[in-house]
């Protein structure tokens, strides 16, 4: 039986597909399942056994299954079983068919390189955000400004080095008891981008991750190791205006965005952080912004954020959405401005950058 942390993880993850990459699932029912011309497919359920996929069509629904060999530890797991199907659809589909979001995304990032650079500068940007310059060895990363952001690789202690020919590819080809000994990764959005140098924000939080405790401790010269750029701010072509919504993770990828739209660009701000004191000092950008005060609640926890949006009075002509937060809270978001406003899912990229996890 799943735990409870691993339960919500596949939850977030079945949400997600459903919602960003409908066009894989229902490619795997075309192909894999042999279906003519499904109308649409989502995820139905995920359990200890199976994935089961409901495909729409025009005589009515019907649900189809992927049995696993034994049973996932985690979503990571079930995502694996969900990619060996793709391909399996992928050989059965003829040539003419293009690739689907979840196989243009892989594709992308087969093109993507890791570089080494330095910390240069350590400081705080507010109570719970660490701000560090890195600097050297980025000449060759490309600007993509935006939302872009890299996946950091760090050691897990000040005696640890990189082995020659250190890459991302070596990183994913460590055992769990392996990375443990050795190296943490987390993914972090680029606040600036200067010639060869970024500026990236850490949010410590209560029970902070692996990379959130390498910041705290990082000194000038510290080396650490990225991958990327990559990007998931896509607006449809005639978007018109914009909302964005963000906690302190996703900060930095939204003023990013901000800085990169023409002066003409309509949009709203919403950002939730602790209280007062948690606010980052920028009083050029703060008039744009609306507040939301988590106070006594956890970082993940509470509804402020989502009863915020909730009392918005939007024009939905041409607007996008566009943020990033706790996975769990991005979704019930995400569920509210699709029912609410009616929007399609290519006019809502809502990420959950991390989730708050549970102890069985």
């Amino acid at each position: 039986m799943f735990s409870k942390d691993t339960r919500e993880a596949i939850d977030l993850m079945m949400d997600n597909y459903n919602h960003s990459y409908s066009d894989s699932i229902n490619f795997i029912s075309k192909y894999y399942f042999d279906f003519d011309d499904p109308i649409s497919s989502e995820i139905h359920e995920i359990n200890e056994e199976k994935i089961i996929i409901k495909i729409n069509t025009y005589q009515g629904s019907i649900n189809h299954s992927i049995d696993f060999d034994q049973e996932p530890k985690d979503s990571n797991e079930v995502t694996s079983y969900f990619f060996l199907c793709l391909a399996g659809a992928r050989e059965k589909a003829p040539d003419s068919e293009p690739l689907t979001k979840v196989e243009a995304q892989i594709e992308r990032t087969k093109k993507l390189s890791t570089y080494f650079t330095k910390v240069e500068k350590v400081s705080s940007i507010s109570a719970n955000i660490i701000e560090i310059i890195f600097r050297g060895g980025l000449e060759a990363l490309p600007n993509i400004k935006n939302d872009a952001f890299l996946y950091f690789i760090v050691p897990n202690s000040k005696d640890i080095d990189y082995p020659d020919g250190f890459s991302m590819a070596t990183y994913r080809s460590l055992s769990a008891e392996e990375e443990e000994q050795s190296f943490s990764g987390a993914y972090y959005t680029i606040r600036s981008f200067t010639e060869n140098q970024i500026k990236v924000w850490f949010v410590i939080h209560k029970d902070p991750g692996p990379l959130a405790n390498w910041a705290v401790k990082a000194s000038k010269g510290d080396k650490v190791a990225v991958w990327g750029p990559r990007t998931s701010f896509k607006p449809p072509q005639r978007t018109k205006k914009y909302l964005f919504i963000a906690d302190e993770t996703a900060q930095p990828a939204v003023l990013s965005t901000i800085e990169s739209l023409k002066n003409n660009e309509d949009f709203k701000c919403v950002f939730e952080t602790q209280n007062e004191d948690t606010k980052f000092k920028d009083q050029e950008k703060d008039s744009s912004i609306h507040w939301v005060f988590r106070n006594e609640d956890e970082a993940g926890s509470g509804s402020k954020l989502l009863e915020f949006i909730e009392g918005l009075d939007l024009e939905t002509d041409g607007l996008y959405v566009f943020g990033a937060g706790e996975g769990k809270q991005m979704s019930k978001i995400r569920k509210l401005i699709k029912s609410k406003f009616h929007l399609t899912a290519s006019q809502i990229t809502l990420t959950g950058y991390w989730r708050k996890t549970f102890t069985n």
